[in-house]
């Protein structure tokens, strides 16, 4: 039987202990009343064990943009770090240097200016995302917030968002977004959410489902090393105008 990985309060030792000392006097909370923290700082209490928080990255940035973006992704790999802080400092980065060492970064960046710059042909997505900040008007999220490794283990991201399905609900529903892209989590998210709508196919062949009149797209990891040639209208840009738009303006 699978060991849990959260939710459960049954300290074992001197360890587990400090940790819940640690946040319920506070010294681990990041938010400041921020709800999004608050729900954290119960469910990491619940994890008792490194945890890795996530969500909208700019608050006021992300309710300014003309979508509401959620990508949602695997797990934390080995970096503990706030997803939150680490975008803000890929954007940074990408602002500073007009590039990003980590492929995850430079791909959403990519995506989010495209999708958010009135699905923006590539060649201008080239040209500007590293100057847009882009990255600062979303909402990033992992299935698994406790560590991963350099590749992820399918198994534990599906127990561990199986066994903490009431809280991932309750994060998505906070972010509130108008569309959730998946890197490769669309068939795990289905089953967390128990949906029983029918796969669906964008025009160009992108799965999708709704969830409480979402649309939920499924596509690469945003570190995937094989994605699609980027051309001047990309695969992902063209189905997120699909599902966002009206039919007739989507010509």
């Amino acid at each position: 039987m699978a060991s849990k990985q959260c939710p459960s309060l049954n300290f074992t030792n001197a360890a587990d202990d400090e940790h819940r000392r640690r946040i319920l006097k506070g010294t681990h909370m990041m938010g400041n009343g921020n709800p999004l923290d608050t729900l954290f700082d119960k469910w990491e209490l619940d994890c008792r064990s490194e945890f890795q928080r996530d969500g909208i990255v700019d608050e006021e940035k992300y309710r300014a943009a003309p979508w509401k973006i959620l990508f949602l992704s695997k797990e934390a790999n080995n970096i503990i770090e706030d997803m939150r802080e680490q975008a803000r400092d890929a954007a940074r980065r990408l602002v500073r240097f007009g590039t990003h060492g980590y492929a995850y970064w430079r791909t959403l960046a990519r995506w989010s200016y495209a999708i958010l710059n009135g699905f923006a042909p590539f060649n201008l997505v080239k040209q500007n995302y590293a100057d847009s900040a882009a990255l600062l008007r979303v909402a990033i999220m992992n299935l698994k917030k406790t560590p991963g490794g350099g590749k992820a283990r399918p198994k534990q991201i599906e127990e561990f968002a199986t066994q903490n399905r009431d809280y991932i609900i309750r994060e998505i529903e906070m972010v509130s977004p108008q569309i959730i892209i998946c890197g490769g989590v669309g068939r795990v998210l289905k089953g967390v959410v128990n949906s029983s709508e029918s796969w669906l196919k964008t025009s160009n062949d992108l799965k999708y489902f709704h969830w409480q009149g979402t649309p939920v797209l499924d596509y690469y990891h945003p570190a995937y090393h094989f994605l699609p040639a980027s051309t001047l209208d990309p695969p992902l840009v063209r189905a997120t105008k699909e599902l966002l738009l009206p039919r007739e303006l989507c010509k």
